[in-house]
């Protein structure tokens, strides 16, 4: 009966992220660093995680819209910093949101915002969403072909 109890815990830690996934979240200030860096010097002078691009490209303001010398410079960043060769496929629920940036690189960014993060593959497309913590809430695939 101890042992089921155990595997049951370790299951609903997993499931919410607890054990796997552990990794915090991008915190609002790592994501602020990137943008106030390219705004102070109109390129990036630091280099930045994956994850930080990732979540400011994700978070950038409604004034910064596609096509725009900032949005276009996160854009170029993500390619430069993220993993090409990442999997989508690998993204589970509970995960942090440096986490999946780590796992699955950078999404489609002008399919992607704040809350959710869409990745495409040859056969699927993925949206990735987030809780408000910046855990991943939910995986919705869409199979093509």
């Amino acid at each position: 009966m101890r042992v089921l109890f155990v595997a049951v815990i370790a299951a609903a830690a997993l499931s919410t992220g607890a054990v796997a996934g552990a990794e915090r979240p991008v915190t609002p200030a790592e994501a602020a660093a990137v943008r106030t860096d390219w705004f102070a010097h109109h390129r990036f002078a630091e280099r930045h995680s994956c994850a930080a691009v990732v979540v400011a490209r994700a978070d950038a303001p409604p004034a910064y819209k596609e096509g725009t010398p900032f949005v276009h410079a996160l854009d170029l960043d993500e390619r430069a910093v993220c993993t090409t060769s990442a999997s989508a496929a690998a993204v589970r629920v509970g995960m942090s949101n440096r986490a999946v940036a780590e796992t699955a690189g950078a999404p489609v960014p002008w399919r992607s915002g704040p809350y959710c993060w869409w990745y495409r593959k040859p056969d699927d497309g993925r949206r990735i969403c987030f809780d408000a913590r910046g855990y991943v809430g939910r995986i919705q695939i869409a199979v093509h072909g």
